[in-house]
């Protein structure tokens, strides 16, 4: 049931960096397999031929054939790959690179759900910065189970980090909701809008590839790895009451 609402969330919430996160596996697996065809074929099929043709470059001219299907089709796989890892990556890495996030600001955690970035900030500049993974079905969490992280421009305050209860290592808890999401909540005749929000690592350190990309999370703030938990949880303790800005 669990795993139905997930992705009635992604298809009915307009996750798009989460089909286009998804979207890079298809599409390398395709353009492996298109490549390895191809190549093979133009050797002769044999099975020498299919693994020296895996491990070469997915070039069009290393495709010898006497028609042009097999180079057009390589050509299609190419920019295919291209378009995808152009979509997915070239925005996300300029806009981490061209904005100053932490402008403006103390103490403070700063997520960006655009970029898939935390930035750690300190009067006014950027100490850290690591990337992260949130819900399923994006931000601007509304209610209980709509695997989405909450956003707004008002920023929330961080409890003190403990143990997690669902094997994610530790957990650093996000106050939401707070008498402000409350208020918005019932205006919108919404009854629980969620709870249980914080920043987390995957339950696994293998994991750590996953994110941003691919790993989801019901709502909550993804961290590559304990590591990196570890740094930010040492960082708070250094500043307490620093608080964090989601948009």
């Amino acid at each position: 049931m669990e795993l139905l609402d997930g992705i009635s969330a992604l298809v009915v919430g307009g996750g798009v960096s989460a089909w286009l996160g998804l979207a890079v596996i298809p599409a390398l697996v395709l353009l492996v397999l298109t490549h390895t065809w191809m190549a093979g074929a133009s050797r002769g099929g044999s099975r020498r031929a299919l693994l020296k043709a895996f491990v070469l470059p997915p070039l069009p001219y290393v495709y010898r054939t006497d028609g042009v299907v097999y180079r057009r089709i390589a050509v299609a796989a190419i920019w295919l790959l291209s378009l995808v890892i152009c979509v997915v990556f070239i925005p996300c890495w300029g806009a981490i690179i061209g904005q100053d996030h932490c402008r403006g600001r103390d103490a403070a955690l700063v997520v960006s759900s655009f970029s898939r970035a935390l930035w750690v900030c300190e009067e006014g500049e950027e100490v850290a910065r690591y990337r992260v993974s949130l819900g399923l079905a994006g931000v601007g969490k509304e209610r209980e189970g709509d695997w989405r992280t909450p956003s707004r421009r008002e920023s929330f305050a961080l409890g003190r980090a403990r143990d997690s209860v669902s094997g994610h290592y530790r957990f650093i808890p996000v106050e939401y909701p707070d008498d402000l999401d409350w208020e918005r909540a019932r205006s919108r005749g919404i009854d629980r809008p969620g709870s249980a929000i914080g920043i987390h690592p995957p339950r696994f350190d293998f994991l750590r590839w996953t994110v941003p990309w691919l790993y989801r999370s019901r709502g909550c703030i993804v961290v590559p790895d304990r590591r990196t938990l570890d740094a930010i949880e040492v960082w708070l303790d250094a500043h307490r009451g620093a608080r964090i800005f989601i948009d």
